[in-house]
């Protein structure tokens, strides 16, 4: 038993004991500030703790907090710590933390008798590279001093990351033609520390799709991006390709297709005669004949057309053109007859010098013209009419001779006169 006295005027104030714990001859006791008697005995291994009126008791609770976070992301949702009091009196604690990661947003506070405080901890993981991180937190009684500490760890992993070596593909078709081959790209998925992130690939077009669409963990995937253009009308198409892989790093990703259906390449060749014959010398060469020819599922490139002569016309020039995928050139080629109608011509030799006469006349012998060439001298002139030029007019061939003044020497002088057929 320990009897206690007021120190003011040595009044008694009644003893102190606890009958399930008897004492003998106390050997030592101490008075702290918190209002805790402490009180060692002869008959006890123990130390025996009595609150006077007002003392104070401190807890903590947990006294270990642990946090996750993933490099990268937002800091792990902050934890509670809880501080009790289960004394009479009114406990006053601060809060202090040497752990430069471990945030708390409060330096104190108190818990009334048999009350409990709350503290929030949270932790911060910018610029923390991926590691088991350790720290303490401690709750100090003011009063006595008393401090509890709680241990604090922290483990940083390595995000997920998801990427992908393109974001955009093209593929041209050819209506009725081979369809395109499909494209390649890589979808890696690293620093998946768990092996627990599944990557999935979805199109949101039926003419497009990818191949394998799901792989979990860590992996370097090709995969296979088709198109299948069959039944779609002459156009420009864009699809997409989304791909996810929550938690990761670079999700979601996409991969824009665009497909463009083109009508197959197509060369005409229209002719004024039905004996037109041709050759069309490019990228692959053709031959064909007639009035109308025309050839479809043409490459692109340079094309040059060469016509064949027909008797009794002009073949056209050859020409060259440019055909474009999934285009159409078209070839006119015009053939021109060499026959014609032409007036009668008539000569007569000269008898006055510079006078032989060539005279035209319609096909009722009516005379439609006539002139001389005037050359000096008694002349004689020779003609015939074609169309030498191909341009579609008559022309008048005229070969004069000519007696000179000197006896026994002649002169051939080759004329063309050019007239409207």
């Amino acid at each position: 038993m320990i009897m206690c006295f007021a120190g003011a005027d040595g009044r008694y104030l009644g003893p102190i004991q606890d009958p399930s714990l008897p004492m003998s001859t106390p050997l030592g006791i101490a008075l702290g500030a918190d209002r805790r008697l402490l009180v060692a005995a002869q008959n006890s291994e123990r130390i025996n703790i009595f609150g006077l009126e007002g003392y104070v008791s401190m807890g903590a609770a947990p006294l270990t907090l642990t946090f996750l976070g993933k490099q990268g992301m937002p800091n792990p949702a902050e934890q509670s710590l809880t501080i009790s009091n289960s004394g009479t009196g009114t406990l006053t604690y601060r809060t202090a933390s040497a752990t430069d990661w471990i945030v708390l947003h409060e330096t104190g506070g108190s818990a009334g008798p048999g009350g409990t405080g709350t503290l929030a901890v949270g932790v911060n993981i910018t610029g923390l590279v991926p590691a088991t991180y350790h720290g303490t937190v401690a709750v100090t009684d003011t009063v006595s001093g008393f401090s509890e500490n709680i241990d604090v760890t922290l483990e940083v992993k390595a995000v997920p990351q998801l990427s992908v070596s393109t974001g955009t593909l093209s593929y041209g078709y050819i209506s009725g033609g081979a369809v395109p081959a499909s494209k390649t790209v890589t979808i890696t998925l690293a620093n998946d520390t768990e092996g627990s992130t599944t990557w999935t690939a979805v199109s949101d077009s039926g003419w497009l799709s990818i191949s394998p669409s799901v792989i979990t963990g860590n992996s370097i995937t090709t995969a296979k991006i088709t198109v299948k253009p069959s039944g779609l009308v002459p156009g420009t198409y864009t699809g997409h390709i989304g791909i996810t892989a929550p938690g990761a790093t670079g999700s979601p990703a996409e991969i824009i297709v665009t497909l463009k259906v083109k009508l197959p390449g197509q060369i005409n060749v229209n002719c004024n005669i039905a004996q037109a014959a041709f050759r069309i010398t490019g990228p692959v060469n053709y031959e064909g004949s007639g009035t109308s020819w025309t050839t479809v599922r043409v490459p692109k490139g340079t094309y040059t057309i060469t016509y064949q002569p027909v008797t009794g016309y002009k073949a056209p020039s050859p020409e060259t053109k440019q055909l474009t995928a999934g285009a159409q050139i078209s070839f006119e080629g015009t053939y021109r007859s060499l026959a014609m109608s032409a007036s009668i011509i008539v000569s007569r030799p000269g008898t006055i010098p510079g006078q032989a006469g060539i005279g035209i006349f319609n096909g009722n012998g009516e005379l439609m013209n006539s002139f001389a060439p005037g050359y000096a001298g008694k002349v004689r002139a020779r003609t015939a009419v074609g169309d030498i030029d191909g341009d579609g007019k008559a022309d008048i061939v005229c070969i004069f001779s000519a007696q000179d003044m000197i006896p026994g020497i002649r002169h051939l002088f080759p004329h063309i006169i050019r007239m409207a057929a």
